[in-house]
């Protein structure tokens, strides 16, 4: 196109030896034609000093001259027979050249008619003399004299030709203005090609840009003669204040168009594409995300927001105030205070009483050393009223009436335990029943596994089909074809490397000569030869695809856009500027000029295309073109790489990118996927053969291969990590025996191995019912579903399992099944709550629309139900039978093994149960650490809460790969090295009224059209490009298409005999016809009759607005004459246009921030086309499906965070019998472990994206296991001591927590830290191991402190309306002790539990079966036996009842079980109190000392 332009400008062959002139008016410095010059054998001027006296007449020989004179300078034929320095040959030689120009400058009319009229003044103007310098001439050839106007038939001059007319023109110097440069200039310097955006100033300007072109240097191109378009040299001087000038000199300064202005014949102005004074006021720019965050921070202080800071002043403060009040409570309450002591007398209880309100505050009393802990005394133990002997008096703070709400807790509770209860008795005296019920079930289950469908696609996996993003991509895809395939490979020098002699081509001069400076050394020859060696081996690559049992090759997947006339492929690559020709690498040619040789080589030819890659013609000795061999245009944006600035030639990395075919058909499709993995190892081949150069590479389905790469290379760590998982579990279930054969009996091993298998068959359970229904599976399910169904699975076991060892039956002839059941339902109910709330969470967060987090819900929910099940069943039932194994001393695994002469197992405590017990309890809840706790979660809560908003959004493409992976090193070569990115289409999507003049101004980007165009607009965001990430404006197939239409540009044509059929413009015949149009312009029927033939028409040199090369796939048509449809030719048939799209490309975006905001910004730019034009636009780019989830990840993690808390609430609030305090405990608990979770994404670089938050909701469902078990157990303890019942709650279940899922998980998870993935390391490892750790710090830290302080009060209180429950004895006996001070001294009595002397001496008791005192009743479920976490304790009428029935059916199991609790509290304390008897010598002195001997003995007497 270059070529093309330049030809424009050289119109005039005017030149002169330096000799005495005459200047003034009416003389001409050349007139007239007298030779043939330059390389395009041009019509040379003649030297002349004559005055002007060629007339043009609007006579027949003359009017064709005249009419283009005075088009273009109508102020030279404003006067009749104005005598001129031109005749009629020159002026049809001008207006020849002015066509081909024209093509390019016609968007711009102002432009054109300026440079038009510089051109027709600069050769006729009469006054030519004035400003016009010849100064270098040559002799005429007789071409000249037989050619000019004045010579014979023979070539011999007339008398009357002047013997002046012996030179022709060869160098002129021409003077201007600066005015007249700067606004001939102006007008044309935001001209753009509608094909491909650049700047056409760029092809009349060496390439270079706007920016640093300027008017003198757009001056010296296209008067230069080397561009082979002028016969002579112009050289054009800018004359200013400064400037010297010969004499006589009048520098040319005419009125010019500036480009916003209306030229002859009131043509319409520049558009706002090519004009931007011509645009309307922009609407202030979209301001990108980063700069809106940043503008919302007010103040930062040493780098800080001084939100964060206020935060955290204002915490820090409030944390002072609560621990120093929180210590003053507990020294205030620690202070021997005899008038408030629990053993006054009974005419000393008319005190004050202490409300229940205080239990919140209750200190630990002895701290560290006393692990009953809590002041008793308020609250708790009665505060400081009532007797010993008789239980407190009343109080209207604890003596209440009892609620609807209560009742129906009461009911619902021991439903839940007589139910378990019946069904635990029914398991554990049918275990094989139980086990082949869950056998039949799995097999039932696993056919479902035929039908399940395995789903690896990306757009599948990770965007809903209701969404925006897909629903737009099937559109494009139904009318325009899914978009290609890319097959990349980016090449850079190593540094400090130098390339071997390459064997396969001889290296010629101009690969051994200097390279020239501005050059870089990737552009050397022998790089280019290496390079297109690669080219040639890919292009000839043939393929065996296995799967269709035939070859495959580039040539039957590739893209051809000019086929059928050219068969090749679409190839975008430097090398194709040479038409992948060595010997067009090579080649060098040599010119002598004016005694100076000129070498063309490769590097001139790479030189003329990067300035303009449209040249027919590099304008070298060469005569290259710069065209691809299949016939398109190579921008050298996209073959060229690293460069900054437009500095092609600095370029580091060259690109090569094939397009392939990307087809909606499945067979087509593995064709071409069965090619890329040929394509694939030939890449690398060649980059094993060529260490010298960084060969970065990628196909298609590159990312899925590496990806399934992964997953297989990751099995081993995987299953390592399982693997320990199940042996820890399956070891540390057991206990040790007395003897060394012991302990193979006691061992767990098969139980352990069992829980494992029931997870297992959980999750192939839930794929298999999912496969039945047709709900499609993913990799995550297999990654992420077993690692959370085993975190839920094995903590229940560790609970059901530790819990039966830890288990105390009343009486030795208490039978097996009994003791199961009877633990079973104690402990189901808990299991039952966190199941369900895990379950429910889960199904409720299959709601979200993202595809991957839905399916994972589906399938976790699924799973977790399973596993629910199958523990109760089947679990229940492999407890059983082990249990009978080991009572019958059999060897473990082995169980048909007996075990002779051994020792019955001793009943020993954990390991863990005893740290819990003997340290880690009595240290949290001391005085001292309480308030800690507190303040330290609540302040990393704050802190994560303002980490939350900073935490990052997407996927670094480069975590989903192997570390080791080749898609590494082209990712970062993309975000190095690449200069531009993905195309993105404007859609109209539906039909428009082209055929409407005045409609079609609003989608074109021409003179005349609406600023408020599409083009218009695009190309307006395109100046912010910063912000709006368009790199360029648009490709306007209106633009192009009104051009090829124009009878004045030669390409629309048809036979002269046939109408109907079309005559391509590379047909050379006469007897084609230009079209016409009625009106003179495109419009009506004609505008899509029309249509079909540009569409197919093949880009040209003469020609170069066809149409098939860049839109034969922007427009979808659909036949209006249904005859017609079979008619391949398209001549004749009448089409309506249902959608079209104007194609630009979005700027380089490295990072997923970019991705995201460049659809953002892109939809907000089609927003606002679509209300201005009034039709639908939207954006379309490939990556948009997969981006689009950013969009609303923050929304969408807010939802299912939201459901899955509101869930685990409701069944929370239903389970524990509507106890709405316990349900919000729950909740705060799971939602500062989120919380948390949250913080550590952002210190740790996670981001957020579908993975992390798949990983997120897991948590949720993980969170319960931590915490719902507790606070159950701490809601049914009848304890009236908030402290003991957290104590108690922690030691029960907080010892089977860490044991179980913690500690379990907490090896698993280590090991994935050794993983070759990178997204294992990220999302796997770091996550895991973030919600193990910060579910046991809330579960087992922060929520039984919580608990002490301000859980819910005990429902065993609220029980009793008419009398308060009294106080143990013993523990009224170390009640006094510790408020006068007198016990500190390390006596058992002080330290021991009432519990822990019945684990003691409970050997040495006798069995006793009678029934107990109600009142003895009552207190003994006052005193908190740690082991009752079923709340069966009831009022004091229930409990008689309870106990009397239990007397009538001693030998029911459901008798036993009720009255487990009382029996239990009674024999520990009668036990207590004879410990208090037969205290002696210092002990007994003490206590005589804080109190009466008469009170003492009640006491014992009690």
């Amino acid at each position: 196109m270059a070529c093309l332009v330049a030809s424009l400008i050289i119109p005039l062959l005017l030149v002169f030896e330096v000799r005495t002139v005459q200047r003034s008016k009416g003389v001409c410095a050349a007139k007239s034609s007298c030779n043939e010059g330059g390389d395009a054998h041009f019509l040379q001027a003649c030297v002349s000093n004559t005055p002007s006296d060629h007339f043009l007449m609007e006579n027949e020989h003359d009017s064709e001259a005249y009419f283009f004179l005075n088009a273009v300078c109508p102020h030279l034929t404003k006067t009749p027979n104005v005598p001129l320095c031109c005749d009629t040959s020159q002026l049809l030689q001008l207006k020849n050249q002015m066509e081909a120009v024209r093509t390019l400058l016609r968007r711009c009319p102002s432009c054109l008619q300026n440079f038009q009229s510089m051109w027709c003044n600069v050769l006729c103007h009469p006054d030519q003399s004035t400003f016009v310098e010849v100064t270098a001439a040559d002799p005429y050839s007789s071409y000249s004299k037989s050619q000019s106007k004045w010579a014979n038939a023979d070539g011999r001059f007339d008398d009357d030709a002047p013997s002046k007319y012996n030179e022709s023109v060869d160098a002129v110097t021409v003077y201007l203005t600066e005015d007249f440069a700067t606004k001939l200039y102006q007008s044309c310097a935001s001209v753009k090609f509608p094909s491909t955006g650049l700047y056409v100033i760029s092809a009349m300007c060496s390439g270079r840009p706007p920016s640093t072109c300027g008017p003198q240097k757009f001056l010296d191109y296209i008067g230069a003669k080397s561009n082979r378009r002028s016969p002579s040299d112009f050289t054009f001087v800018v004359v200013d204040e400064t400037t010297q000038t010969p004499s006589g000199i009048k520098p040319l300064d005419l009125d010019l168009f500036h480009c916003s202005e209306s030229g002859f014949n009131n043509s319409e102005p520049c558009s706002c594409v090519d004009c931007p004074q011509s645009c309307a006021k922009m609407d202030a720019p979209v301001q990108s995300v980063s700069e809106d965050e940043a503008t919302r921070t007010p103040w930062r202080l040493l780098g800080v927001s001084g939100y964060v800071i206020l935060v955290s002043v204002a915490y820090i403060a409030i944390s002072c105030i609560y621990i120093v009040v929180s210590y003053m409570h507990c020294l205030y309450y620690k202070k021997p205070d005899l008038d408030n002591s629990v053993f006054l007398p009974p005419s000393n209880q008319g005190h004050k009483s202490t409300s229940t309100k205080s239990q919140g505050m209750a200190c630990s009393g002895g701290g560290a050393n006393n692990p009953n802990g809590g002041n008793s005394a308020t609250g708790s133990d009665c505060g400081a009223n009532g007797a010993v002997g008789g239980g407190c008096q009343s109080s209207e703070a604890v003596i209440v009436e009892i609620g609807v709400f209560e009742q129906i807790s009461r009911r619902f509770q021991k439903g839940l335990n007589r139910f378990f209860y019946k069904w635990g008795l029914t398991m554990a005296s049918q275990p094989v029943a139980a086990l082949l019920f869950g056998t039949m079930l799995v097999a039932i289950c696993s056919n479902g596994l035929h039908y399940v469908r395995w789903t690896t696609d990306p757009v599948e996996l990770w965007s809903s089909k209701t969404s925006q993003a897909y629903q737009e991509m099937q559109h494009f895809n139904a009318h325009f074809g899914p978009f290609y395939r890319i097959e990349q490979v980016i090449v850079k020098l190593k540094p400090n490397t130098t390339a071997p002699t390459d064997p396969f081509y001889t290296p010629s001069k101009a690969a051994d000569k200097a390279r020239p400076s501005k050059f870089s050394p990737i552009l050397d020859a022998h790089i280019l030869h290496e390079v297109l060696y690669l080219q040639e081996n890919i292009s000839s690559l043939v393929v065996y695809s296995e799967r269709h049992e035939r070859n495959v090759t580039l040539s039957d997947v590739c893209h051809k856009p000019m086929a059928p006339l050219n068969d090749n492929c679409a190839v975008m690559s430097v090398t194709e500027w040479f038409q992948n020709s060595h010997e067009n690498i090579d080649q060098v040619r040599y010119k002598t000029a004016r005694k100076r040789v000129i070498v063309a080589d490769h590097y001139k030819h790479l030189a003329a295309c990067i300035e303009s890659s449209t040249r027919i013609d590099d304008g070298t000795p060469l005569h290259r073109s710069c065209l691809a061999s299949w016939g398109g245009v190579v921008d050298p944006l996209i073959a060229l790489g690293g460069f900054q600035d437009a500095e092609y030639e600095r370029a580091s990395a060259l690109v090569i990118t094939f397009l392939v075919r990307n087809s909606l058909n499945s067979r087509e499709t593995e064709l071409a996927e069965d090619f890329e993995a040929g394509y694939l190892r030939k890449v690398r081949e060649f980059q094993v053969e060529h260490p010298h150069l960084s060969v970065a590479y990628q196909a298609q389905r590159s990312i899925e291969d590496e990806i399934e790469r992964e997953s297989a290379g990751d099995i081993k760590t995987v299953l390592c990590s399982y693997l320990i998982m199940f042996g820890y579990i399956t070891l540390c279930l057991g206990r040790v025996g007395g003897c060394s054969l012991r302990s193979l009996v006691d061992m767990k091993v098969t139980v352990g191995i069992g829980g494992v298998v029931i997870v297992m068959s959980s999750v192939v359970c839930s794929i298999g019912v999912f496969g039945f229904i047709g709900v499609p599976a993913t990799l995550i399910i297999m990654e992420v579903v077993p690692f959370l169904v085993l975190a839920v699975g094995v903590d229940n076991i560790f609970i059901l399992v530790q819990y039966f060892q830890r288990y105390r039956p009343k009486n030795k002839d208490e039978s097996l099944e009994v003791r199961i059941a009877t633990v079973f339902s104690r402990v189901a109910p808990s299991m039952l709550l966190s199941s369900s709330a895990e379950a429910l969470a889960f199904f409720l967060g299959a709601m979200t629309p993202m595809p991957a987090v839905r399916t994972f819900s589906l399938y976790a929910g699924m799973a977790v139900a399973f596993d629910f099940l199958f523990q109760i069943t089947c679990f229940v039932g492999l407890l059983t039978l082990d249990a009978k194994r080991q009572r019958g001393a059999r060897l473990d695994v082995a169980c048909c093994f007996p075990v002779e002469n051994c020792d019955k197992a001793r009943q020993q405590e954990g390991m863990v149960y005893s740290l819990f017990r003997n340290y880690y309890s009595p240290i949290l809840f001391s005085d001292t650490v309480r308030p800690l706790v507190i303040v330290i979660f609540g302040g990393w809560f704050i802190a994560c809460v303002c980490m939350m908003p900073h935490i990052p959004i997407g996927l670094d493409q480069s975590l989903s790969v192997p570390s080791d992976s080749y898609m590494r090193d082209y990712f970062s070569a993309i975000s190095e090295d690449l200069n531009v990115g993905s195309p993105v289409y404007f859609v109209l999507k539906g039909p428009f009224p082209y055929d409407d003049p005045d409609k079609r101004k609003l989608v074109c980007g021409l003179a005349g059209c609406s600023l408020d165009s599409i083009v218009e607009q695009i190309s307006r965001a395109a100046d912010e490009s910063n912000v709006t990430k368009i790199a360029k404006m648009p490709n306007s197939w209106v633009d192009d298409y009104l051009d090829w239409s124009d009878p004045q540009s030669g390409c629309c044509r048809f036979y002269e005999d046939d109408q109907r059929k079309f005559c391509n413009a590379s047909v050379k015949l006469q007897s084609c016809n230009t079209c016409e149009f009625d009106g003179g312009r495109l419009e009506g029927d004609q505008f899509y009759d029309l249509l079909p033939f540009f569409l197919r028409d093949i880009p040209t040199a003469d020609c170069p607005k066809a149409g098939k090369a860049s839109y034969a796939d922007a427009v979808s048509l659909q036949s209006l004459d249904r005859q017609m449809e079979g008619d391949t030719s398209g001549d004749g048939e009448r089409v309506m246009v249902v959608a079209s799209h104007f194609m630009t490309y979005h700027t380089a975006l490295r990072t997923s921030q970019d991705f995201t905001e460049a659809l953002t910004q892109s939809r907000l730019l089609a927003a606002k086309i679509s209300d201005t034009i009034g039709i639908e636009v939207y954006p379309y780019s490939v990556f948009y499906v997969f981006y689009e989830q950013y969009l609303t990840i923050v929304e969408d993690t807010f939802f299912n965070m939201s459901v899955s808390l509101v869930s685990i609430f409701l069944v929370t609030f239903f389970f524990l019998g509507l106890d709405l305090v316990s349900a919000l405990f729950v909740g705060l608990t799971i939602l500062m472990i989120i919380v948390s979770m949250c913080g550590l994404m952002y210190l740790w670089d996670i981001s957020l994206n579908a993975i992390s938050l798949v990983n997120l909701v897991m948590a949720v469902g993980i969170s319960v296991e931590f915490c719902a078990h507790t606070v159950r157990t701490f809601a049914v303890n009848p304890n009236p001591s908030r402290l003991q019942r957290a104590k108690d709650s922690l030691l029960e279940m907080g010892s089977s927590v860490l044991s179980g899922i913690t500690l379990t998980k907490l090896g698993g998870i280590l090991v994935l830290g050794f993983s070759n993935s990178q997204l294992f390391k990220v999302f796997y490892f770091r996550m895991y191991l973030g919600i193990v750790i910060f579910g046991a710090a809330h579960g087992l830290a922060f929520l039984p402190v919580l608990l002490s302080y301000i859980g819910p009060s005990t429902k065993e209180l609220r029980h009793r309306p008419n009398v308060q429950a009294p106080v143990s004895a013993a523990n009224s006996v170390k009640q006094r002790c510790r408020t006068c001070n007198c016990c500190r001294t390390s006596s058992p009595v002080d330290t021991k539990t009432p519990s822990d002397a019945f684990n003691k001496d409970k050997r040495r008791r006798p069995n006793k079966n009678t029934t107990r005192d109600n009142s003895l009743l009552a207190s003994s479920s006052a005193a908190g036996n740690a082991h009752n976490i079923d709340g069966t304790s009831q009022t004091i009428d229930e409990d008689t009842l309870l106990t009397d029935k239990a007397e009538r059916n001693s030998k029911s199991g459901e008798s036993e079980l009720i009255s487990t609790s009382a029996d239990e509290n009674v024999d520990s304390l009668m036990i207590e109190s004879k410990r208090v008897a037969a205290l002696t010598g210092p002990s007994r002195k003490l206590l005589d000392n804080c109190v009466s001997e008469s009170n003492v003995d009640s006491l014992i007497n009690v």
